[in-house]
């Protein structure tokens, strides 16, 4: 009698308990199912605004993403005293201020504007206490890379995410609305990247002309010489007076130059143009951020930016090439590791249209081209070769009408437009115009300088100048406060006129737009 006493006394607890844990599912299931502003009053969250793709307003929706899928993510974090960084950065180049050129070392920057290491090591916790994995760390603690199935990044951060089609018919994964996060990170987090991948950046589009019967030995007499249809590194370097840094001993001695890359590349090109043009003792290396992504005609782009480089500085100590996969997260990752690394010039051919862009990944780069600046480290970037139209050559969006291409429109990069240099004789300097050419191949290259007027960012001061300002200068599409313009682009150009181009090396193995020798 008392061991059926106590099997219905233990059945009445186990059938109590069994009622409480329906109980809190159909709970847990109202509360997923609650909208934003139902759960950030009972759970304390805050909602990231500016993470939804632009893409979204013109593409399809088609079915829900595998929720067993894994994808790669990253949180961009604030600096701390943001204001007083922003003043140091503007007064390190103004020549009447005491802290002129007097540019940060990373650990510098870290004990004073980094994050706190007690924010980032509380992310991680609260990142792994849900099931994803930390991927990588940083020092300056800017970013902390992370991933996960896209359940967890649904059930964590609160959004549902879809598969879409774009309007040129690629297919890509986006969230349809904001995450929300634990109210304690909402000073801190700035960004979480990687909630889609619609974008892919783009090199600037090269014109071939293939040259044949060409060798890559050291030999001089085996190499291309001058010719109608190309400049060479001689005739580059006395047009824009480079001979004359040279004699005063400014090659690049010492110095490390970083190309942002987002494709693999073939070292033995470079080297083969090297003996040919350069015949410098550079130590190149290859600085790949996490996993590839093929992207063949990025690699021709890796190339030419490199083999430029070296024809141009033909004493620098190290080229340092990073490549990352062609996706956003991986694009972040790989200026966090720039910024990180610190090398004092990084140049860019790679950009995207202003439009395109969340305004979260605006601000994350930022953030980190504000690093960059007071560490004393100068960004080049291209401004494109679509003139005026920033969208145009972005196949992914109809975006039709004005706009310019980031990065080179951030206001702490030095944005590099181009022109159509005409050489007096062999060599000398004759004159530039600006490069807008309407030929169509094979008698000529369809391109112009990108330049024009940025929807975010008002002109840095440097810009708000007598000269600068002119008919279409405006301070309303970016709203600059008054008396102000916003930013223009570019601000520097030189020579980009495919028609009388650069000579470089690139084989079939790198791409197969290149045929052996190009």
């Amino acid at each position: 009698h008392h061991s059926v006493h106590l099997c219905r006394h233990l059945f009445t607890h186990i059938l109590s308990l069994i009622t409480i844990l329906l109980v809190l599912e159909l709970m847990a299931v109202q509360f997923f199912s609650l909208p934003h502003e139902k759960i950030k009053a009972r759970e304390a969250l805050f909602v990231l605004a500016g993470t939804t793709s632009p893409l979204l307003t013109v593409s399809h929706l088609q079915e829900p993403v595998n929720m067993q899928q894994h994808i790669a993510l990253s949180i961009g974090l604030r600096p701390q005293n943001q204001a007083s960084l922003h003043r140091y950065v503007q007064n390190i180049v103004r020549a009447t201020s005491a802290n002129y050129r007097h540019f940060l070392t990373p650990s510098q920057y870290t004990t004073t504007y980094s994050p706190l290491e007690t924010t980032y090591r509380e992310l991680m916790q609260f990142l792994q206490s849900t099931g994803f994995t930390i991927t990588h760390t940083y020092n300056h603690r800017l970013l902390l890379d992370f991933s996960g199935t896209v359940q967890q990044v649904e059930q964590t951060f609160h959004v549902t995410l879809h598969t879409y089609t774009g309007p040129d018919g690629h297919r890509y994964y986006a969230n349809d609305d904001d995450p929300l996060l634990p109210m304690r990170f909402a000073n801190d987090i700035i960004a979480i990247n990687g909630l889609n991948n619609a974008l892919h950046w783009y090199p600037t589009q090269l014109l071939v002309h293939k040259l044949a019967n060409v060798t890559t030995t050291s030999a001089q007499s085996s190499c291309p010489h001058h010719n109608k249809n190309y400049l060479t590194p001689d005739q580059f370097a006395e047009a824009y007076n480079l001979n004359g840094l040279y004699r005063a001993h400014a090659q690049g001695e010492g110095q490390t130059i970083a190309l942002f890359e987002l494709s693999p590349f073939v070292k033995s090109d470079i080297m083969a143009y090297n003996a040919c043009f350069s015949k410098s003792h550079t130590l190149i290396q290859a600085l790949p951020i996490g996993h590839h992504l093929t992207y063949d005609e990025g690699a021709l782009e890796v190339e030419t930016d490199a083999e430029l480089v070296l024809s141009t500085v033909p004493q620098l100590k190290v080229l340092k090439i990073y490549e990352a996969g062609n996706d956003v997260t991986s694009y972040l990752s790989q200026w966090a590791r720039i910024i990180q690394d610190a090398p004092s010039v990084i140049s860019t051919s790679w950009g995207l249209c202003e439009k395109v862009l969340d305004a979260a990944t605006i601000k994350q780069e930022n953030i980190l081209f504000t690093t960059a600046a007071a560490q004393g480290q100068t960004i080049f970037a291209s401004t494109g070769d679509t003139g005026s139209a920033g969208c145009l050559g972005d196949t992914m969006t109809p975006l039709k009408g004005t706009g310019i291409d980031d990065p080179a429109s951030q206001p702490f990069v030095t944005s590099v437009g181009g022109t159509n240099l005409s050489l007096k004789g062999s060599s000398s300097y004759g004159n530039e115009t600006t490069w807008n050419t309407t030929k169509e191949p094979p008698r000529g290259y369809n391109g112009a300088s990108g330049g024009g007027v940025s929807q975010y960012w008002a002109g840095p001061a440097w810009q708000n100048m007598v000269g600068v300002h002119n008919t279409y200068s405006t301070g309303k599409l970016c709203g600059a406060p008054t008396g102000r313009i916003c930013r223009e682009t570019p601000d520097v150009s030189l020579h980009a006129n495919a028609d009388h181009g650069y000579i470089m090396y690139c084989s079939a193995k790198a791409t197969t737009i290149c045929s052996t020798s190009t």
